[in-house]
């Protein structure tokens, strides 16, 4: 048959070849997809006017004319570079904020999800809600309340606080911006604030973090649009930034109008002394972002973090999400919100931070005759020598 041509009806294709009809339409239907036929209503099918083949023969000899068969992008952002040798794949890894999988109540866990799978929402599966589900917002608005003490917050479920950081960075800031940052800071919210095109502005830090001075003289310098502060423990030095150091830097902040990024990561493991509360606790400007993350309490793959923070920039967060993220991980929040609500997470963390203290207790008696500076909490041991 040539192109163009017309196929013969249903019926008499069945009656000539011996198949059931259905068997011919289906066969009919696959040679349609494949582009060799088309079925116009009321006519019936009928072969195309440009063959598939016909496109093959035009890109041969289009190689044969020396055209290139694949474009080189031009790629205008760039992202954080994969590593070579995952950290996973090391025997002892000590790469920093991996907990103990061996310490997580799997089998408890299972229970959850078994009883949002048997059970689920159907109106919760759909596209919607992209601060979460209403049951993980509820259960997470509790918790920084009885554990430190944040409250008159809206709260946003992220995919891990580095989505949150992006999110951030792409609403606040763009080219030609500053960022004030810690002199030795967390990479990934590094990447995500130079992402944007904004300079990082370091600023000076000793053994009670982040110099208030130093900062007011970047800010003075002009358009510094935001501050990162990781206040409860520094990433890495984990030392934490002394309650006057805290409120002289919200003082410069609220006078200049620069929004603060919290990013309160590991809040839960801190073993000398009760730990501060953050500093979204005493923030009546509303210019801090509050974030954590539940990838240290449980494991990375979970992907929950959190977002505390004002009205305005819930809204901002959650319209910007619908554009990189239609829909969170129903499931796993599902079953996240039953398990803190049984008292699972609760039992699980206490759990974790005594493990955690002992370890961290017996690696300083191995090392007692090593210099040692800071051994507050396990996440991170400085050795000298």
């Amino acid at each position: 048959m040539a192109a163009g041509d017309k196929l013969p009806s249903v019926k008499s294709i069945s009656e000539d070849v011996g198949y059931n009809r259905h068997t011919v339409m289906k066969s009919l239907a696959e040679l349609v997809a494949e582009g060799w036929i088309e079925s116009i209503q009321r006519v019936g099918y009928k072969v195309v006017s440009h063959l598939p083949i016909e496109n093959s023969k035009r890109q041969a000899l289009s190689r044969v004319a020396g055209i290139s068969s694949h474009i080189d992008y031009r790629f205008v952002r760039s992202g954080s570079a994969l590593p070579s040798y995952p950290a996973n794949r090391f025997e002892y890894n000590f790469s920093g904020g991996q907990p103990d999988l061996n310490l997580f109540p799997f089998d408890e866990f299972k229970r959850c999800m078994s009883e949002v799978l048997s059970r689920p929402n159907p109106a919760q599966l759909s596209y919607g809600q992209s601060a979460g589900t209403p049951e993980l917002i509820d259960q997470v608005k509790t918790y920084p309340r009885k554990s430190r003490a944040i409250t008159e917050r809206e709260i946003v479920i992220t995919n891990g606080s580095q989505e949150a950081l992006f999110i951030v960075s792409q609403l606040l800031l763009q080219s030609g911006d500053k960022v004030a940052v810690e002199e030795l800071g967390y990479p990934p919210a590094m990447s995500a604030f130079s992402n944007t095109g904004a300079e990082l502005v370091g600023v000076k830090q000793d053994a009670q973090g982040m110099c208030p001075d130093n900062l007011e003289v970047q800010i003075l310098k002009g358009n510094i649009r935001l501050i990162y502060l990781t206040p409860l423990h520094q990433y890495p030095t984990t030392v934490t930034l002394t309650v006057s150091r805290r409120m002289a830097i919200y003082r410069l902040a609220a006078q200049h109008k620069i929004p603060i990024v919290e990013d309160d990561y590991d809040h839960e493991f801190h073993y000398r002394c009760q730990p501060l509360p953050p500093m979204a606790t005493e923030d009546p400007a509303q210019l801090i972002i509050y974030l954590s993350t539940f990838s240290k309490i449980m494991f990375p793959g979970a992907r929950i973090g959190i977002m505390a923070v004002s009205k305005a920039m819930a809204k901002a967060v959650t319209e910007y999400r619908l554009m990189i993220c239609h829909k969170s991980n129903v499931l796993m929040q599902a079953a996240l919100a039953k398990w803190m609500a049984d008292g699972g997470f609760e039992r699980h963390l206490r759990r974790t931070t005594r493990v955690n203290l002992q370890r961290r207790d017996h690696a300083v008696l191995v090392l007692k005759k090593t210099p040692v500076l800071n051994l507050l909490f396990l996440m991170a041991v400085w050795l000298f020598g």
